[in-house]
């Protein structure tokens, strides 16, 4: 660092603290002039005083601080000057008088200065790195204390004259708004009544506050204005007026700002008038709130909550509405204003009634006609399944609701009832479907049949909820989805086996007969081309045939599947049943695999190739492709043959199982029935075991048919193993309807009280 740039450093900090010092003096003088200002201003002396006072205050501070700020700037720069503070430095660092001022002089001049100023600068560095002047920095610092504790001192000053006078504190702060008036809150005037009766006295509340005084003037019609000054209490002023003979327009000021120009008719009869009437619509409607007019219909939303506000000439007792005799809404008064609110729920007229201080008034508003909507209850509608249907246990079934509202939804959720075969309600819950709640609500809810038992339905119900206040409730047709019980699937099994086999042997004499013709239709080609030797022009009706052919066969190929879906499906009900056992199940699936063997890619490609040769019109090619499809044919029908048969056996295995089944489950249902009839006192116990006796018996007439009818197809079929185990079926359920035949008749001979006293009598034995 040279000798200049330690000089330099040091006279840049003694130039900020004789700048700081300045500054602190002269913001000091400026908040003593605030304060001073604030005092006199204050307590509203502001309005009184000339508007411009504020403004000279504010001049009085510029133009005092410019010439401070001046004066102190050229100290600052005489005392921070370069020679000034080399003199310093030598009298506090007892140099030689002028060394240190000589050597800055030259030293830039030539080498001897310039060796000169770094001999000095290497003296001046041994002092170390502390200030030059450290005395004279210290006299300077004490002049900065006193300049910012007496800055200090005047903005406590400040601070309390603003608490003990805030009116002149903020007329300094804001000449502007205090050369407007706008300083302090606005000259109000109170509610005055926009008509009274000649000769009534009425009261005016003027509303200035901050001020001391106010000025009200007033004029009567055919009068010049009237100028009276009152005192202010508080904020307000009560201003008295009356007796009045003619209209009156008031207004209020103080000085600097004015109140709007209040109006007061004079009338010689009372009436009530200039009501209003706003309408407050439901929220869920997020409808804007509307003015209703009187003297027509009105027609609102049910819930609507109507303001009606207006006034009377005369000081009022009383307002109402009433409908008919019936008083609908009684008014709140307050001198000759009134106010109500009247929640909207029935349809009607409205009419006035108003009572003031001289009786009965009988100038009253047009009647109110009021129509009210009521909420449209929501509709919701279970879309799919379209109708009951039976399920399976494993099943899941996807409910489709669909819900509408004219306004909006609340809640949409389904009710799932568990009943049991005899009626009794298992479970019962609600599960809400979430999603969107608007005016339309699509959704779906996945159910599983799990908890279903065999016998057992769910019913299913979607309640709708609106978004009104209120929440009305709609309600769907019930859906029930019901697990089949044993017994039905049983039967039902059978009913399937019957119907795979049938298909079965359709499409079997179906595929017989279709390759009985292939291969007359291919022999018919094989002589035709025999007789036209080279001749190769084909007709159109032998082309037709040939696709005829090939169209016919894609279509067993279809049945086929079908047969071999029916197969499945029988697997699956028999599981149900509980009468799949390893054999079965085997016998099923050798004759689904024998069908899908069948259906070999060799049948599709000899397909082809014969339309090919139909559209190519070619006799050769088609002779060929009807020997090769009439060759498959006979391999599918082999094969078909073997699968039906093969269906055949497992389907009467089935039903030989499911009828024995039957007749077990009736046996021992028989036999619970009979102790039942025996142990039966009560009247309603009998007709109920009656019933139930009936019911079993038309049961066990209907399992006879069927084992009859089995039994029938087991010897023609030259099964005399599966007919003798129907056979034992058979006297089971003959054996059942015995029993039951001896029990209906024994408790039909026996008088109740004596079946009582035999029963009692078996239980002492």
């Amino acid at each position: 660092m040279t000798l200049l740039d330690i000089v330099e450093r040091e006279r840049r900090a003694v130039a900020r603290q004789l700048g700081l010092s300045s500054g602190a003096w002269v913001l000091a003088g400026a908040l003593v002039v605030v304060l001073a200002a604030t005092v006199v201003l204050g307590n509203a002396r502001w309005l009184e005083l000339p508007r411009g006072l504020p403004f000279v205050v504010w001049v009085l501070i510029v133009a005092g601080a410019l010439p401070v700020l001046q004066r102190f700037r050229r100290r600052a720069r005489v005392e921070a000057s370069v020679p000034a503070l080399a003199k310093t430095v030598e009298t506090e660092r007892q140099l030689r008088a002028g060394s240190l001022r000589g050597v800055l002089e030259v030293s830039e001049s030539g080498v001897l200065g310039q060796m000169g100023a770094s001999q000095m600068a290497a003296r001046l560095r041994a002092f170390g790195n502390g200030p030059l002047v450290p005395a004279y920095r210290r006299q300077v610092l004490r002049r900065v204390a006193v300049g910012v504790g007496a800055a200090a001192v005047g903005l406590l000053g400040v601070y309390t004259g603003a608490m003990a006078a805030p009116d002149g504190f903020r007329a300094v702060l804001h000449p502007v708004a205090a050369w407007n008036g706008t300083l302090l809150g606005a000259v109000t005037l109170g509610t005055l009544p926009r008509s009274v009766l000649r000769g009534e006295r009425v009261s005016l509340v003027v509303h200035a506050p901050g001020r001391k005084t106010l000025q009200v003037a007033q004029r009567l019609t055919g009068s010049s204005w009237r100028a009276t000054d009152l005192l202010v209490t508080g904020d307000s002023v009560l201003v008295p007026l009356g007796p009045l003979d003619a209209d009156l327009a008031i207004f209020a000021t103080d000085g600097r700002s004015t109140s709007d120009t209040a109006m007061v008719k004079v009338v010689d009869r009372p009436f009530v008038g200039d009501v209003s009437v706003h309408a407050t619509f439901p929220a869920y409607l997020a409808r804007r709130p509307e003015t209703v007019p009187l003297g027509e219909l009105v027609r609102v939303p049910r819930g609507t909550t109507l303001d009606f506000e207006g006034h009377s000439s005369t000081e009022l007792q009383a307002v109402e509405l009433r409908r008919g005799d019936a008083a609908a809404l009684a008014m709140g008064v307050q001198g000759r204003r009134f106010s109500g609110q009247l929640v909207t729920v029935t349809t009607g007229r409205y009419e006035w009634r108003a009572t003031g201080r001289q009786g009965p008034i009988a100038d009253l508003p047009a009647p109110l006609d009021l129509d009210v909507l009521p909420d449209s209850a929501p509709r919701v509608e279970i879309m799919s399944p379209s109708r009951d249907s039976l399920v399976g246990a494993q099943d899941t079934v996807n409910i489709s609701v669909l819900a509408t509202d004219d306004h909006g939804l609340g809640s949409v959720l389904l009710k799932v009832s568990l009943v049991n075969g005899r009626g009794d309600v298992r479970t019962s819950s609600t599960r809400p479907l979430s999603g969107a709640m608007q005016d339309q609500f699509a959704g779906d809810l996945a159910l599983p049949m799990a908890a279903l038992q065999p016998g057992d339905a769910m019913h299913i119900t979607a309640i709708a909820t609106d978004g009104s206040p209120w929440r009305q409730v709609a309600s769907s047709r019930e859906l029930v989805l019901r697990l089949p019980s044993i017994s039905e699937q049983r039967e039902a099994a059978r009913a399937a086996a019957d119907s795979a086999v049938d298909k079965a042997l359709a499409a079997a004499n179906a595929q017989k007969q279709l390759n009985q013709r292939t291969t007359d239709a291919a022999r018919a080609r094989a002589r035709e081309a025999d007789k036209k030797g080279g001749d190769n022009a084909m007709s159109f009706e032998a082309a037709e045939q040939a696709r005829q052919f090939a169209k016919e066969q894609r279509q067993l190929a279809d049945r086929m599947q079908q047969v071999q879906n029916a197969a499945k499906q029988l697997e699956k009900q028999l599981k149900d049943a509980g009468a799949l056992d390893s054999t079965l199940q085997n016998r099923l699936r050798e004759a689904q695999r024998l069908m899908r063997e069948a259906l070999t890619p060799e049948l599709a490609e000899k397909l082809r190739k014969l339309e090919q040769a139909s559209k190519d019109m070619s006799p050769e090619d088609s002779k060929r492709a009807l020997q090769d499809l009439s060759e498959q044919q006979k391999q599918l029908r082999e094969m078909l043959d073997k699968s039906v048969e093969m269906l055949k056996r497992a389907a009467m295995e089935g039903q030989m199982e499911t009828l024995k089944d039957e007749a077990r489950d009736l046996a021992r249902r028989q036999r619970d029935l009979v102790d039942s009839l025996r142990k039966a006192d009560r009247q309603d116990e009998r007709t109920a075991a009656e019933k139930l006796a009936r019911d079993l018996t038309e049961k066990a007439k209907d399992l006879q048919k069927d084992v009859q009818n089995l039994q029938k197809r087991l010897q023609q079929e030259r099964a005399d193993a599966g007919a003798e185990r129907v056979r034992e079926a058979g006297e089971k359920i003959d054996e059942s309807l015995e029993k039951l035949q001896e029990a209906l008749q024994q408790k039909g001979n026996q008088p109740p009280q004596q079946a009582g006293n035999k029963q009692q009598g078996e239980k002492q034995q």
